[in-house]
């Protein structure tokens, strides 16, 4: 691989109708505090539906580093960061002919204390409403040393049916902000039993699915779904420009 191109290629390349799409950031874990995991969606390929054949992981502090020039899948892990240090990670792709521009940069993301770990459980969920095809829950988001000594970052709240797998089609999730205590739930199956939970994340990833509340969503009916009586309309005179009305 081609390290110097992978920096210096310019976005004025002649042919860019040969290199893939350009990548979206990656998302990132930190798997300790000296070590990342970075994980990215495939871009589009280019005019000529070349394959990617790899991909370079750079990272930035002050300046730019190469973490790879050459890497097969669409995930990677590396270490040698410092802690409580603030980095961006960045990715290219490359066919047999050219390297994509560089994606844009992932959101600052700081490594967390050598001393962090993953958050406590959330607690104390409940739900507030639970219609036919919806349900809204509320909990107490964590405080204090509960985030594990990094910030949260994000919290999800999921809605599982029963006896369903954490992977099943069927399961409804939402992420919500790092200090939101209520969240809503949509396209929900009508007639199901639901396990409702929430879970929060730091650097070093998520924490384990709060205790679950139960939930049984109510039979759909023909008033879920009729549309509402539309409104008469409201007739208003039209007025000339010398002052009188017509149309009345």
């Amino acid at each position: 691989t081609d390290l110097r191109a992978i920096c210096t290629r310019s976005a004025r390349d002649p042919t860019p109708q040969m290199e893939p799409g350009k990548p979206a950031a990656p998302r990132v874990t930190a798997t300790s505090c000296h070590s990342v995991k970075l994980e990215w969606v495939e871009p589009t390929l280019g005019d000529e539906k070349l394959p990617i054949d790899e991909y370079a992981v750079l990272y930035l502090d002050s300046t730019t580093h190469i973490a790879s020039g050459s890497v097969k899948a669409t995930s990677f892990e590396f270490g040698g960061l410092r802690e409580q240090t603030e980095y961006r990670f960045q990715l290219r792709a490359h066919n047999n002919k050219a390297w994509s521009l560089a994606s844009t940069p992932s959101r600052p993301f700081k490594m967390p204390s050598c001393t962090a770990k993953r958050p406590e459980m959330v607690r104390d969920v409940s739900l507030v409403q639970l219609g036919s095809c919806s349900a809204n829950i509320k909990w107490v988001p964590l405080q204090g040393v509960g985030n594990g000594g990094a910030p949260i970052l994000e919290q999800q709240a999921r809605a599982v049916p029963k006896s369903a797998t954490d992977d099943s089609p069927l399961v409804v999730s939402v992420i919500v902000t790092p200090n939101a205590s209520v969240a809503e739930l949509t396209g929900l199956v009508p007639s199901m039993d639901y396990v409702f939970e929430v879970r929060s994340r730091n650097a070093l990833g998520w924490s384990q699915s709060s205790a679950g509340v139960q939930g049984s969503t109510r039979v759909r009916t023909s008033g879920d779904s009729a549309p509402s009586r539309p409104m008469a309309p409201k007739l208003v005179p039209a007025v000339t420009a010398d002052g009188e009305a017509f149309g009345g």
